[in-house]
């Protein structure tokens, strides 16, 4: 009875030691920005620096691009399929996505 009492711990342990290690894998994203300029980075920078110390499982990849090509960048993206997971857009940029039935919500 002992025995099997001991086996089932051990069991329970390298189950507990494993979950931790598939748990401690990081979420990586992508957050997309169509413009740039110090205001814009300064208050970027400082919600991102909250979000991490709130979610520090979740590593975020900030990318900028320039207004003048965003639109072609996105569209580039959408038929790529790389896409970004988070990003801004304008309402006068959301035309384009809606004539491609690309939102989902509005």
């Amino acid at each position: 009875m002992r025995r099997k009492i001991f086996v089932f711990l051990l069991v329970v342990m390298v189950m507990v030691v494993l979950g931790g290690v598939a748990q401690a894998e990081k979420v990586k994203l992508r957050w997309m920005f169509h413009d740039s300029g110090p205001a814009i980075e300064k208050a970027v920078a400082a919600i991102y620096e909250k979000f991490i110390k709130i979610n520090p499982d979740i590593e975020i990849s900030i990318e900028y691009v320039p207004w003048e090509v965003a639109m072609q960048t996105v569209m580039t993206m959408v038929k790529g399929n790389t896409l970004p997971d988070m990003g801004r857009v304008w309402p006068v940029g959301r035309r384009p996505f809606r004539e491609n039935s690309l939102v989902r919500h509005e």
